[in-house]
């Protein structure tokens, strides 16, 4: 058996450089694999270079600025002191003019998950407050 033998990796930024040799060493580990990149064509070689099975559905999903621990972060790093302030700010440039939460992302992702959605594939899922549409 080997070391990942019943593992699965998503391997984000699969398509080339560290992504793909990692999700090479990690097939020749047997581990199941699902790259991801966002340079569609160049995903596409690498999964027929990996010989990555099919059937495997794979939907990126884009969220903007969302409430948590990491965005409190930047916005307190943006400007030490003033995080609220920052936060406001940026606020401003969503559409709904406020910043997502956690939860609404993760319902995202439980939609596309199972096989009702079986059908959604090769799509990427902006969830932005309406920052793509304008």
């Amino acid at each position: 058996m080997s070391r990942l033998q019943d593992k699965i990796a998503l391997v984000a930024g699969g398509a080339a450089g560290i992504g793909l040799q990692a999700a090479r060493l990690f097939l020749a580990e047997a581990a199941m694999v699902a790259p991801v990149d966002l340079q569609e064509a160049d995903l596409k070689g690498a999964a027929a270079d990996l010989d990555v099975p099919h059937g495997v559905r794979v939907n990126p999903v884009h969220p903007s600025r969302v409430t948590t621990r990491m965005m409190r972060s930047l916005e307190e790093g943006f400007d030490p002191g003033h995080g609220n302030d920052v936060k406001q700010q940026l606020a401003t440039k969503i559409p709904l003019g406020r910043r997502g939460q956690s939860a609404a992302i993760a319902n995202l992702v439980l939609f596309l998950a199972p096989d009702g959605s079986a059908f959604a594939t090769g799509a990427q899922y902006p969830i932005d407050g309406g920052m793509v549409a304008g």
